[in-house]
Order: structure tokens, then sequence, then C-alpha cells
């Protein structure tokens, strides 16, 4: 496991910021704490490079605690989030992008549906990322065209209706980058266009 990441041993409430959930059950039962932005400020979960999305098991432990229902949006027809997949999301927005590639291939394996196809781009794009770090345009030129093809053909992979449009931007881009830099055109890759994947707050966590 990557140091980088949270341990394992203990459930994760916010796996960016590495909070545990018994440690935020010990700030709730203080009872002073009754809406999430408290929540959030003091437990330090919330607010993650993810996007904060596990605001609404947030909640889910609020009204446990208060009895107060601070309010979602979350559609009750969309899937609960993989708790692995918030893991992968967090460590692709650090641009751990190795990381990223093994909690997610571990899923990889695991599905048989149309997530199968949508995770497996979503490999291919933090491996070609990870080449873009490493200065490596032919494993970029491998690895993007690939990525982008299952990203488009797999809707149906991401019923959370997770916003990929910058992903697919930025893998386009450093495709056309690689190919200059292989004809000598321009010396190197563009970082600021390391893209992020935004997860909604309103999406619930698998418990």
């Amino acid at each position: 496991m990557s140091s980088s990441d949270a341990p394992s041993l203990e459930k994760i409430l916010c796996y960016c910021n590495k909070v545990t959930e018994s440690s935020a059950r010990v700030l709730l039962s203080s009872g002073k704490i009754h809406d999430l932005s408290t929540f959030q400020e003091k437990s330090g979960a919330g607010s993650g490079p993810c996007g904060g999305s596990c605001q609404g098991n947030m909640r889910q432990l609020l009204e446990e605690y208060s009895g107060v229902n601070p309010g979602t949006s979350n559609d009750p027809n969309v899937p609960d989030l993989p708790r692995d997949f918030v893991r992968a999301i967090s460590l692709f927005n650090r641009r751990y992008y190795w990381e990223t590639h093994e909690v997610l291939e571990d899923m990889w394996r695991e599905e048989i549906g149309d997530r199968r196809l949508f995770y497996q781009g979503l490999i291919q794009a933090a491996a070609a990322l990870y080449h873009v770090l490493n200065a490596n345009p032919r494993g970029v030129l491998k690895l993007a065209p690939e990525s982008l093809n299952k990203l488009h053909a797999s809707p149906k992979g991401n019923p959370w209706k997770i916003d990929i449009h910058p992903l697919i931007s930025a893998l386009e881009s450093y495709k056309t980058q690689s190919e200059e830099i292989l004809a000598k055109y321009i010396s190197g890759f563009d970082y600021k266009l390391l893209p992020r994947v935004e997860l909604s707050p309103d999406l619930n966590v698998e418990a």
C-alpha cells in the first residue's frame, strides 16, 4: 500500500483528509454539533480533493446523533458510490496516478457489467497521466486513445453522472502534445492541464 493512502484497518469516513468514522462519532457524541458546516470544520471531513463526496454519509451520521436531517438532494435511484472508488478519485486528484490505477484495477477485476468498461477507461487515463508526469509521450500515445474510446463508450457505467469532460479534454490535449513532442515542435507537456474529477457531495458513499 502506498504511504499516501489511509490505513484500511478502520472504517474511513473521508479518504482525502484521512478522517475515520470512529473519530467523527466521538465528535458527534458530544451533542454540540447539529449542522453540516460545523461537522466539517470540527472533523476535517467533507472538503477534500474528491469534491466532498463523503458529505452524504456525514449527513446520515448527523441525523443519527442529533435527530436533525440536514437535507440532501441525493436521488434514491442513483446507487451509492463504492468506497474504493472515492478512495481512487481522492488519489487521482492528488496526482497519485499509479496508486489510482492500482485501486481501480482491483475494482475492475470484480466487475462484469457496464462499470467494468468505465473503470478500465479510468485506469488507462490514470496510467496515461502517470506517463505525462514522467515525460513519456510514447506511453501517453499508447494509453490516452484507448482510455478515450472506453470513456466515450461507457455512459451506462457511470450511473452517478460524474463529469468526466475535463478528463477527456485533458487526455485529448496530452495526446496532441505527445505527437508534437515526438515531432520536436514543443519541448514538453503543459502540466497546468492536469485534470480533476469532481464527485458531487449529494452522492452517498457505500456503508
